[in-house]
């Protein structure tokens, strides 16, 4: 593995970011970590954040996203891209991020998985119970809070079944 350091953009509010900081640290892989503020900076379209910027836009990604990295010139965003590109140029141990294509194959679908229907589903919940009641001042309503919450619920339910069943493992192609 490269002793290398690359620029790691990121901000903890983010949880690909902080996904990546983990996984940085117990892979031991070195990283320079620049932290940009998604709650404070410009507005536009109703939302806060420095990754909203034109010199954000021009420095660190062409899109206003977080994570990003920055190798030599070189300007990645979106965590499971990152995690494949750090892979093919310092690379780690397969226990990570394995070279098998099949295995390789189940890992993408399990982090794309989670991207689309984790994340969207426990922060359709964060937005409708916390965020959106901060902002607007009103009580969340209710009836839409059990809503989203029974969707979380199910969907971590389901990554559960399709991970934690005995020997099915996350690349185990035995289903």
């Amino acid at each position: 593995m490269s002793s290398i350091s690359f620029k790691f953009y990121y901000d903890l509010l983010s949880p690909p970011s902080r996904a990546l900081i983990t996984f940085f640290r117990v892979a031991n892989i070195p990283a320079e970590p620049i932290p940009i503020a998604l709650r404070k900076g410009k507005l536009a379209f109703g939302v806060l954040g420095e990754h909203l910027t034109e010199k954000y836009r021009k420095e660190v990604s062409r899109f206003p996203t977080l994570p990003c990295i920055n190798d030599n010139g070189f300007r990645l965003s979106e965590s499971v891209a990152i995690v494949r590109y750090l892979k093919n140029t310092r690379g780690f141990d397969d226990f990570w991020y394995p070279e098998d294509p099949k295995a390789q194959a189940l890992v993408d679908e399990y982090l794309s998985w989670t991207h689309n229907n984790i994340r969207m589903t426990s922060g359709l919940y964060f937005i409708t119970k916390w965020r959106t009641p901060i902002l607007t001042g009103q009580k969340a309503d209710e009836k839409e809070v059990a809503l989203v919450l029974a969707t979380m619920k199910w969907t971590l339910h389901a990554v559960k079944i399709a991970t934690w069943t005995p020997r099915l493992w996350l690349i185990s192609t035995t289903r």
